[in-house]
């Protein structure tokens, strides 16, 4: 789910405070029914969200506000087994075509370790990379189905994400709703700013990120920020 403050003008603490009553609305509405935000410990919160858009938002993988691609019920890439049968394990198992993090980093040996695991919910390798066959000149190149995918592909996910943020296995992320530590929000010059939003992707345990989601599972995403 996607919550977003937005007013005209460069009030940015007022926005940021309106952003923090919302989550914590959101929050109060999906507890009252047993859930809670998903939480990882070295991601903080998990943020995917869906953009009605073809293809891929560069932080595809991490929780600072990703965007993810629309898939719904994706199979294996196309191509992606006649690449790797074709070459040696040391090699590029992608085309030069392919620019992504992912293409990197996913060698012939990574690719047989982990094509055949899966998360509970039957997300897979293939399904995870089909972005970066559906849209090579990105940067990132792969997704994430469920909050297991970060741990079931964890030799994949981990490289990627530090190679684009600079952000180690080892470190956490950390979320911090205090309007109080705004720093120089109140020397906005208006007169350059049209309007000011914060935005933020929550999801819920159990249910699908984005790229997992089906159109029989999107329901149960729907009806829990209903009441908020």
């Amino acid at each position: 789910m996607r919550v977003i403050s937005l007013q005209d003008g460069g009030d940015v603490s007022a926005v940021f405070e309106r952003f923090c009553r919302a989550i914590k609305s959101v929050e109060a509405s999906i507890k009252a029914k047993g859930k809670e935000f998903i939480y990882n410990e070295h991601l903080d919160l998990i943020a995917m969200e869906q953009k009605l858009l073809a293809g891929e938002y560069i932080d595809a993988l991490f929780p600072t506000d990703p965007i993810a691609p629309v898939i719904i019920d994706v199979g294996a890439p196309l191509g992606v087994d006649d690449a790797l049968s074709s070459q040696e394990d040391s090699s590029r198992i992608f085309t030069s075509k392919h620019h992504s993090l992912m293409t990197k980093h996913l060698t012939k040996t990574l690719y047989d370790k982990l094509k055949d695991k899966h998360s509970s919910k039957e997300y897979t390798l293939d399904m995870a990379i089909q972005t970066s066959n559906d849209n090579p000149h990105l940067g990132v190149g792969v997704v994430a189905g469920d909050e297991e995918c970060y741990q079931v592909f964890k030799d994949l996910y981990d490289p990627v994400i530090e190679g684009w943020h600079g952000y180690k296995p080892e470190d956490k992320h950390l979320t911090d709703m205090d309007v109080s530590k705004l720093k120089n929000a109140e020397k906005t010059d208006n007169a350059y700013v049209q309007s000011a939003r914060v935005r933020a992707g929550r999801n819920i345990p159990g249910l699908s990120l984005p790229p997992g989601t089906t159109r029989t599972s999107r329901p149960a995403q729907e009806e829990h920020p209903l009441q908020a």
